[in-house]
């Protein structure tokens, strides 16, 4: 990449996602073990302890439904164009699941939703474009990106059938727009740089092998183009440069979930996120904007490569995830788990 072009912007979106679940894992028959049921879960993602309260028995069909709502701690560090900064990000999820004898959790979760943090351009980003000190960039993914979209597997273990059981779900890795043949399905692989992951292994956001020149890989997102503070990145470090309002990225996450039912509908606790990597792979660039004006379009390489080398870069912290149960079951959609659990409005 021309060293003259140095990153601008913030992405601060990524998606992808990642096995998530649900409820109180309940079934027409009560556990035969108490409050401290024997076994221990088959993963690590929480504390090692199940657990159910055998006199509040619930009762449910499966496969079972349930939205996920996951509310998880992020930062991120300064780059050229942007200063290291922290907020909330949010991730939602459909998970479809049943449950065996031996309390054994096996299903699919889609992504259904996500949102991230604003992200404030450092003085050198906002002198370098000719916009004010303290400019914001927002990037938002509608619901409509995630049309479409790929499930992946997840397990995990229940603690009983019962109000105040345990719900687990093991450590899990998902990928949107890189092909799950990739060796970055393997977390401990090292996540590289944006160069590293061969094109052969983009895909688009339904896991279909994406064709140089035949749309955008990945997960698209909008640049929020509202009142000040917020304002569109350019493509390069210079005010002669076109703006993008559109981005893709390509991600992966590792999710893993720990909790308890308050209710047969209810399920909340700890969600560990592990790993949160993201890439911007590609852009759009608004016409009009420029020196010559653009004519809009797909960015170049180098443009989203520009966008790319100061993207958010997360460092995941704390984070918690609620569940609830939809009506359907295997019919339930994105829509419904929305609705149950609206991710927050940006900004909030």
């Amino acid at each position: 990449m021309d060293s003259s072009r140095i990153g601008l912007f913030g992405q601060g979106c990524v998606v992808m996602i990642l096995a998530a679940c649900a409820g109180c894992s309940s079934s027409s028959t009560p556990p035969s073990a108490g409050p401290a049921d024997t076994g221990a879960p088959t993963g690590d993602g929480g504390t090692g302890i199940v657990v159910g309260d055998p006199t509040k028995p619930c009762t449910d069909t499966f496969p079972l439904a349930t939205s996920t709502l996951i509310t998880l701690q992020v930062s991120w560090p300064a780059t050229t164009a942007i200063n290291k900064g922290g907020g909330t990000y949010y991730l939602s999820l459909l998970t479809t699941y049943s449950v065996d004898a031996s309390n054994k959790v096996t299903g699919t979760a889609t992504p259904c939703g996500t949102q991230a943090p604003d992200v404030t351009l450092s003085d050198l980003g906002a002198m370098a474009t000719g916009v004010p000190m303290g400019s914001e960039v927002r990037p938002i993914d509608p619901a409509s990106s995630f049309a479409g979209s790929t499930s992946f597997p997840i397990t995990g273990v229940v603690g009983g059938q019962n109000v105040g059981s345990s719900f687990e779900v093991d450590p899990n890795v998902s990928l949107t727009g890189i092909a799950s043949s990739s060796p970055l399905i393997v977390g401990t692989v090292k996540w590289p740089p944006l160069t590293g992951i061969p094109v052969s292994d983009w895909t688009y956001i339904d896991g279909g092998a994406f064709v140089p020149g035949m749309g955008q890989p990945g997960l698209g997102g909008v640049f929020y183009n509202g009142a000040t503070p917020f304002i569109l990145p350019k493509t390069a470090l210079s005010m002669t440069a076109p703006s993008a309002d559109h981005l893709q990225t390509i991600s992966r996450v590792e999710l893993a979930l720990y909790g308890t039912a308050s209710s047969c509908m209810k399920t909340s606790g700890k969600a560990t996120i592990a790993l949160l990597n993201n890439h911007i792979a590609g852009c759009t660039r608004v016409a009009g904007t420029g020196t010559p004006a653009s004519d809009g379009g797909a960015c170049e390489d180098l443009e989203y490569q520009f966008l790319d080398s100061n993207t958010t870069q997360y460092t995941p912290g704390a984070g918690t995830f609620d569940t609830v149960k939809l009506a359907g079951g295997a019919s339930a959609t994105c829509a419904d788990a929305l609705t149950a659990l609206p991710i927050p409005a940006p900004g909030m």
